[in-house]
């Protein structure tokens, strides 16, 4: 059949970076995937997925990698966009596969492999302006499953708890975005190896959280990345991070997910931005963005 509708010159979407506020690794499964109690939320900053039209091409979708880091991805079927993007033409009814074919640019500006999400958030962007341009409906929830844990929770791009193996989901309402510093000393991090690191795979969850309710700045200090620790072993500079981000002035620093990201909440953006000047200035080598939080 001819593809349904007039599809858009170009649909773009943000895939935003995917920080961890707290990560408590509660056990661990027999099939060897941890079990997890995080808190989430996601910086307006990230990479930018855009759908381009590009008639004549003899498969629906080719990909081009963009931006700062898009020299640490490759463009070819093992790039998470390549994987979202046969996912959602596979969730489609057969006879409804005829799409206008298209490219698909991923403007890579969060670093690799660095503990925020940016593969994942790359897939669920993908997912959402093939539907858009595509104007096709599938089940998005099930198309992300089957890519990954993180991705039903970069779907949502909004504060959450995240539970299981991160895909049993809470979304949480907060009030005022967070003021956020993100740091990264681009020093690779393997998961695997923090993940041997860690002493106990069993531990308390967020106890200090309960609810709907976003938690407030004290029950915040009161958790914990589990990860960290082990991470710190596995690279060293992870704690200068830490170190440099608690003397700008920060209220809470912490890493994200397995790093080597850290991060630092501060009262205002304009603080937070300051501090990343005063960074950059004493660091060059590492990255760091100041952002809102999204709510």
């Amino acid at each position: 059949m001819e593809p349904s509708g007039q599809s858009p010159a170009i649909v773009s979407r943000i895939a935003h970076a995917k920080i961890n506020l707290a990560l408590h690794v509660t056990g661990r499964r027999p099939d060897g995937f941890h079990l997890l109690d995080t808190l989430v939320v996601f910086a307006r900053y990230g990479d930018r997925i855009s759908v381009h039209p590009n008639p004549g091409q003899e498969s629906p979708v080719s990909l081009e990698v963009v931006g700062p880091f898009s020299n640490s991805l490759a463009n070819n079927a093992e790039n998470l966009v390549v994987k979202a993007a046969t996912c959602f033409l596979e969730a489609l009814p057969q006879h409804d596969r005829d799409v206008n074919p298209v490219r698909i640019v991923l403007e890579k500006n969060l670093p690799v492999a660095s503990g925020i999400g940016g593969g994942s958030a790359d897939g669920a962007a993908t997912l959402l302006a093939l539907a858009q341009y595509w104007n096709r409906e599938i089940d998005l929830v099930s198309a992300a499953r089957k890519l990954g844990a993180d991705f039903a929770m970069c779907l949502q791009s909004r504060s959450l708890r995240a539970r299981g193996i991160g895909d049993e989901i809470t979304l949480l309402h907060m009030k005022e975005p967070l003021a956020l510093l993100l740091v990264n000393p681009l020093l690779s991090v393997s998961t695997p190896e923090v993940f041997k690191k860690l002493k106990d795979r069993n531990n308390p969850p967020l106890d200090h959280l309960a609810g709907t309710a976003f938690p407030d700045a004290h029950a915040l200090s009161e958790m914990r990345n589990d990860l960290e620790n082990p991470a710190m072993e596995v690279e060293p500079e992870i704690s200068h991070v830490l170190e440099a981000i608690r003397n700008s002035g920060s209220r809470l620093a912490r890493m994200s997910g397995s790093g080597a990201t850290c991060f630092g909440v501060f009262d205002t953006l304009e603080e937070a931005e300051n501090a990343r000047k005063e960074i950059a200035d004493r660091h060059p080598h590492w990255w760091a963005i100041a952002s809102h939080s999204t709510v």
